[in-house]
């Protein structure tokens, strides 16, 4: 096997960290979609104030939470900052959500171009 130049290993290393990232948004949106998605979803979890506890640990300080869609448009508001956790509480509370602000973060991550 011929040996790498040091611009060649920097494109790898490059290229690897991508998919990392990528995965790891896939990962956070499923978790995120299971845990909304699902009464009660993991063993353990007793009741909904439980599973939102653990929906807003997925959440960075910030965080944006917006309703898009024909379903969603102006029903549920914006919401800016996981620590707004009152809010978003009420939020998550109020019925089964999809996963749009982490669909966004995906979108967001493939259309910068620094992240190719």
């Amino acid at each position: 096997m011929p040996e790498l130049t040091t611009t060649e290993l920097k494109s790898l290393i490059t290229r690897i960290e991508k998919l990392e990232a990528e995965a790891e948004i896939r990962r956070l949106q499923g978790r995120y979609m299971f845990l909304c998605d699902t009464p009660n979803p993991e063993f353990g979890v007793k009741d909904d104030a439980e599973r939102i506890d653990l929906i807003m640990e997925l959440y960075t300080d910030d965080a944006i939470w917006e309703g898009v869609g024909d379903y969603y448009d102006n029903q549920f508001g914006r919401l800016n900052g996981g620590g707004d956790s009152a809010a978003f509480r009420e939020v998550l509370g109020t019925e089964t959500r999809s996963g749009t602000a982490v669909e966004r973060a995906l979108s967001d991550f493939r259309a910068d171009p620094r992240s190719r």
